[in-house]
């Protein structure tokens, strides 16, 4: 059985979670009650202030919590629907309401594309893009987008850090990834979440990837990954009699997978560069609550964190683009500070 309190984010609150939440998760795998637990931190506020719990929600008070979790793709909303229905549908069963009808039965689909905030997003909060890896199938896709959210990349394009990582970098003992980015042959270390560590081991670990999320049926829903010594491997082609390599992939395995996330997920702007913009926007918002300012030390710890290039002196940075996304009200926005 899983030990559901490990199995849920730090970043996400439950209402009285003994009274039957960990009772429901529990019968989930670890992977879904980390991501259904997502859907109850949306509801967490409101049930708090009706001080109430979530499978006594009126419907109105249902189509509340929908609306107002900013759900940016029909998927996401009707994931979180179909949640809320089969909780509902739980406390019925052990008695938790007194009735046998589902309030949750008089809204249909029609209703919770409303929900759905069309707006243009090109930043996420630590919380959502926590969100966002939980609803992804494919360990590789999942090490990436935690990687590149916590700094692993590299200052050009090409993604060299993270295509350049290899089991052998990884160092759990205190957490940190050794980075090579071929372009300037420059070797640094740096420390990561241990969620993130746990990632890239089983992207390192897996033999195969499955398409377009998980959700393709065709003929090569499922590909073999091309045995290799790196991290992120691409999927064997099937026209080479190979299946091993020693070169690592080329940056176009991290635009296709983002693509396809973006297909799978409606995230039209979920690109590599959004990604780690978020990162360092959440990284800004930490050392604007600890220090209590946003200035040229905060951003060049920022910098070396996400290893920005230096000016030609090699002793400075140029904050002039990160400065144009890296804004207190886009931390406010985010962080609700």
């Amino acid at each position: 059985m899983t030990n559901i309190k490990d199995s849920i984010s730090s970043n996400v609150n439950l209402y009285n979670p003994e009274d039957l939440k960990y009772k429901f998760l529990e019968n989930e795998s670890s992977a879904t009650a980390y991501s259904y637990a997502f859907v109850f931190d949306k509801s967490y506020l409101m049930e708090k202030m009706l001080d109430k719990d979530l499978y006594n929600f009126t419907s109105e008070e249902i189509i509340q919590v929908l609306e107002g979790a900013d759900y940016s793709s029909h998927n996401s909303v009707e994931m979180a629907f179909r949640v809320i229905d089969k909780y509902i549908g739980y406390a019925i069963y052990n008695g938790k309401v007194n009735s046998s009808m589902k309030v949750t039965d008089t809204i249909n689909k029609d209703m919770l594309y409303r929900f759905v905030n069309t707006s243009t997003k090109v930043l996420w909060s630590d919380k959502e893009i926590e969100e966002i890896v939980s609803n992804l199938v494919n360990y590789q896709d999942k090490a990436m987008i935690m990687g590149l959210n916590e700094g692993i990349s590299g200052n050009d394009l090409g993604y060299t850090e993270l295509l350049n990582l290899k089991l052998s970098d990884l160092n759990d003992d205190d957490c940190t990834v050794r980075l090579y980015n071929e372009k300037f042959n420059e070797e640094r270390i740096l420390e990561i979440s241990k969620t993130t560590m746990s990632l890239l081991r089983s992207a390192a670990l897996e033999n195969t990837y499955l398409s377009k999320n998980g959700t393709s049926t065709g003929y090569k829903s499922e590909i073999e990954l091309v045995k290799s010594p790196y991290i992120f491997r691409t999927a064997h082609s099937g026209k080479s009699v190979s299946d091993t390599t020693t070169e690592k992939a080329s940056k176009f395995l991290i635009t296709r997978r983002f693509t396809a996330i973006q297909e799978a997920l409606e995230l039209n702007n979920l690109n590599a560069k959004n990604v780690r913009n978020s990162g360092m926007v959440k990284m800004a918002k930490d050392l604007y609550v600890a220090e209590g300012k946003l200035e040229t030390p905060q951003f060049t710890k920022i910098a070396e964190r996400y290893g920005l290039k230096k000016t030609s002196d090699n002793v400075n940075y140029n904050f002039s683009l990160i400065k144009k996304f890296i804004r207190l009200e886009n931390i406010k926005a985010l962080y609700n500070i």
